[in-house]
């Protein structure tokens, strides 16, 4: 293969690995939604290419107990953090928040387990759910 074959083929694999990455961009002009704990078991409704920010109550220091969350596919991450309500003060509330942009049209869904990320358990005190369908 010559060398501007071989450079061609490169390009190309390098466009198709980051199509799936730009879907995921956030795009500064779509719309936000916020949902929090008192939307848990209903349905949303956004915008493909909007994003909504999932912001939820735990605590910086209660024996290691975090949210854990999962997304349909139609779903992408785009950032994930925790805010210290208080800072510096331990036991402190928290909020721990995901930036989710809606990539695929239809029923979407949002779930999320408080859990020690080592606990293999599935009887769980704190669940939430929420759908999202994407228009």
């Amino acid at each position: 293969m010559t060398r501007t074959k071989l450079l061609i083929v490169l390009m190309i694999c390098l466009s198709l690995a980051l199509i799936p990455v730009a879907g995921c961009k956030p795009n500064g002009t779509s719309a936000n939604k916020v949902i929090t704990e008192n939307n848990n078991g209903s349905t949303i409704t956004i915008k493909n290419g909007d994003t909504l920010t999932l912001k939820l109550n735990a605590q910086s220091w209660d024996g290691g107990y975090s949210w854990k969350i999962d997304m349909s596919s139609g779903l992408c991450l785009i950032e994930s953090k925790n805010d210290q309500i208080y800072k510096g003060r331990m036991g402190s509330p928290m909020i721990q928040s995901w930036k989710i942009k809606a990539v695929t049209n239809g029923i979407q869904q949002i779930t999320g387990i408080y859990k020690r990320s080592w606990e293999q358990s599935t009887d769980y005190d704190e669940t939430f759910t929420v759908n999202v369908e994407v228009i």
